[in-house]
Parts: C-alpha cells; structure tokens; sequence
C-alpha cells in the first residue's frame, strides 16, 4: 500500500482485497488488473526513486488463493495482509453470506482502515451488502455505472481510496 512511509502499512501484502460475488467476477477482474498496473500521479507526492508508486497488489481470490486446508483460514489470513477492502456491491453481493463475513472480518481486524464500495449494479439499497451499512453507515461509493460516475472516475475514486488521498 502506498501510504508514504508507514510501516505497517508498508509491510502488508496486499494493498486492497476484493471482496465480490462470483456473478460480478469478471468486473471484479477487470478492477485487480487496472487497479494493479495503475501509477499515481508524481503531484500525489508518492513517489519512489523517481517514478510514480503503483498501488501494490491487489487480492482477489481467483488470482491470489493458494490451495490451502481450510478456505476460511487462508480468507482470514488474506484479509489481515490487506489495508483496504473493496467490496464490488450488486445485489448479488448483497445476498451473499461471504461478501458480509468479509466486511465484518476486514473491520474486526483493521477498525481504522477503509472499507470501499464500488456500485456495479442496481440500486444502493438493494445492492449494499447489511454488513457495509451496520450501525447507521452509508458509504459513499464509487459508482462505476454507467448511469452513476461512470467507469474511469469510479475508478479513480477507489484509487484515491486505497492510496489514502483526497
């Protein structure tokens, strides 16, 4: 994660973990492959002997799950090597049981980091996962649609997001 010099940030493998339904995979893809080649802009003040940082990697299960005797286990382990999570809201997501024990995973074990909502289909309220809105909260997400902000300033949203910029 590029947080300009913190440690424990720093020592983190993973700068964001997806969490998504697997009906929302291949955008889920797509959101790893341009969040992982993404470089911040030099005036991001986040810069590394001389060139813009990138990111880091990003976790998502298909790409980054080695097999492993216990799915839960490995999950865990994944998520407390991450310092943001991203959840790919649908109303698939919301209806998933592991898209919610992610989110409350993920904020047991990093209360202060961000929990990042993309909007990819239908509507807030029939999409947002019950675990992201828990005690009164309302994200404010990134709405990739086409109707919302649209792909590439969603994407920069989630960006600034993981990066920790305004």
């Amino acid at each position: 994660m590029v947080t300009g010099g913190d440690s424990a940030a720093d020592a983190r493998r993973f700068a964001a973990f997806i969490s998504y339904s697997h009906a929302d995979a291949e955008i889920a893809a797509k959101l790893q492959r341009q969040l992982e080649r993404y470089r911040l802009p030099k005036h991001a003040g986040l810069v590394r002997n001389g060139k813009s940082a990138r990111l880091g990697r990003i976790f998502r299960d298909r790409d980054d799950l080695a097999a492993a005797p216990s799915l839960s286990e490995a999950i865990r382990h994944a998520l407390s090597e991450s310092g943001a999570l991203i959840v790919i809201c649908s109303p698939d997501a919301k209806k998933s049981r592991w898209v919610s024990e992610e989110i409350a995973l993920f904020r047991e074990l990093h209360p202060d980091s961000p929990v990042l909502a993309a909007l990819v289909r239908g509507e807030p309220g029939d999409s947002f996962p019950d675990a992201l809105t828990v005690n009164g909260i309302e994200p404010l997400a990134a709405d990739v649609r086409k109707e919302g902000d649209g792909w590439a300033l969603g994407f920069l949203k989630i960006v600034a997001g993981i990066a920790r910029v305004p």
